[in-house]
């Protein structure tokens, strides 16, 4: 069976899907007051799976992500689903909605990684010929420190990075709890960083092209951060002309991992758009 990590709860599924890098434990904040409502799922990506190793042949999100996502929700038969989608896992949430709409109940995306449709275009071209694209994202995973003497230790070290600065200590702390121990008494980062460099090599780039075909399938929210380096305001004003039907908020001083910064004020969102259906 794929393997889930269940944030507990009964009633109908509520499946987020992660963003690259940030085991599921980073969103308890979020997620945690819908478990009086859904049963909160998260089908875990293959970098999380135990002894799974990244393929040597790149497969896009689509056919790698996706499909995994796909096959999950068939393998485990689930219907009338709520499902979340941060970062690249917004866009394997948006693909598997289009393949299975009747499995879906409605569809929230935080922040999807659709870049501007000229970069999409060249990166389709680019691969067209066989071509890879070079990656800054990936080549700075590959150097990611990945072991740490304690939990103690890694706490430290992460509170002094800028990624972490203006994170919920709750969700922080989330990260910090996804270490994994080893035999050697050591912990280690459980989203494993060759995953995470295979997977920012793979980025979708078909994605204007599928965006047309979640017209009128479903109730659709898509939430911004207003700071985002992923989604930009032209592009998030793009999709809102092809989804006219889509909810649309931002949050304010908030950059691509709001999630994770304002995970309160994010679930609020939510769930007065929840409410309102």
């Amino acid at each position: 069976m794929y393997p889930i990590y269940d944030f507990g709860g009964s009633g109908d599924i509520l499946h987020i899907a992660l963003a690259n890098g940030f085991p599921p434990q980073t969103y308890t904040p979020l997620v945690d007051r819908f478990t009086t409502q859904y049963h909160v799922m998260n089908l875990m990506p293959r970098a999380l799976w135990d002894d799974e190793t990244p393929p040597n042949e790149l497969i896009s999100w689509k056919d790698g992500l996706a499909q995994d996502l796909q096959n999950g929700i068939v393998q485990h038969n689930w219907h009338n689903i709520i499902a979340i989608g941060h970062s690249f896992g917004g866009i394997a949430t948006l693909l598997t909605a289009i393949q299975q709409p009747s499995r879906f109940k409605a569809v929230i995306l935080l922040d999807p990684t659709i870049l501007p449709r000229p970069y999409m275009k060249a990166l389709q071209i680019s691969r067209l010929f066989g071509r890879k694209a070079s990656s800054g994202l990936a080549e700075r995973a590959e150097k990611r420190k990945t072991s740490f003497e304690s939990y103690d230790v890694a706490y430290d070290y992460f509170k002094g990075k800028k990624l972490f600065a203006d994170w919920d200590e709750m969700a922080f702390r989330g990260y910090i709890q996804s270490l994994r121990p080893t035999e050697d008494g050591t912990v280690t980062l459980a989203w494993k960083r060759e995953w995470e460099a295979y997977y920012f090599r793979t980025l979708y780039a078909g994605t204007w092209g599928d965006l047309p075909k979640l017209r009128g399938k479903m109730p659709l929210l898509m939430i911004r951060g207003e700071t985002s380096d992923t989604l930009f305001a032209p592009v998030a004003q793009q999709i809102r002309k092809i989804l006219p039907d889509m909810t649309y908020h931002e949050i304010a001083g908030h950059g691509h991992l709001f999630p994770q910064s304002a995970p309160h004020q994010t679930g609020d969102i939510i769930e007065d758009w929840l409410k309102s259906l």
